[in-house]
C-alpha cells in the first residue's frame, strides 16, 4: 500500500490541467477561447445599471446588470459626493468577436453616468461610450473587438 505522496503523484499525472508544460503564459483550459470585458463608470449612487450587447444589426440583448455603490462606502467613498454619484464595475467572459455595447441607467437624465469605459481585458484596449440616440440614460460604443484568451 502506497503512502499519500504516491497517490497524489498518480492523480497529478492524470489530471487534464497537468498535461503539457507547466509554464503560466496565459489562460488555459476552459477559460481559453473566451474574451473578457469590463465596463466601469460612475452613476447616481445605488442606481441599477444594465449592460447590453449586440452583434451585427440585431437587437441589444442583456449581458448583465450591476448596481452603483451606495452614497457612502467606508472603504471607497466615506463621504457622499456633491453630485450623488458613485462608481460601478461589471466584468464578464464573452465569445470573441465584434460587438456593440450599451449601458442603460434607471435614471433618464443624460448626466446619469460619467467616466464610462469598456476594456477588453485580454488585449487591454479601452473603448469609450457616447450618449445613445435612443433616449437619455443610454450610452453606446460600437465596433468593440473582443480578443480571445490564450488556449
Amino acid at each position: 500500500m502506497g503512502n499519500e505522496f504516491d497517490t497524489a503523484s498518480k492523480l497529478r499525472g492524470t489530471a487534464s490541467w497537468d498535461k503539457g508544460s507547466r509554464d503560466t503564459d496565459g489562460a488555459k483550459g476552459p477559460v481559453g477561447g473566451f474574451g473578457f470585458v469590463e465596463v466601469v463608470g460612475r452613476a447616481h449612487a445605488s442606481s441599477n445599471v444594465e449592460i447590453r450587447i449586440r452583434r451585427g444589426e440585431g437587437e441589444f440583448a442583456i449581458l448583465g446588470t450591476t448596481t452603483a455603490l451606495p452614497p457612502t462606502d467606508p472603504f471607497v467613498q466615506p463621504v457622499a459626493t456633491p453630485d450623488a454619484s458613485n462608481s460601478f464595475a461589471f466584468r464578464t467572459s464573452i465569445q470573441p468577436g465584434t460587438y456593440s455595447f450599451e449601458v442603460r441607467l434607471q435614471s433618464s437624465s443624460s448626466e446619469a453616468a460619467s467616466n464610462l469605459s469598456l476594456t477588453d481585458l485580454v488585449s487591454a484596449r479601452t473603448y469609450s461610450f457616447k450618449a445613445g440616440s435612443a433616449g437619455a440614460g443610454r450610452f453606446v460604443t460600437h465596433d468593440v473587438t473582443v480578443t480571445a484568451a490564450a488556449q
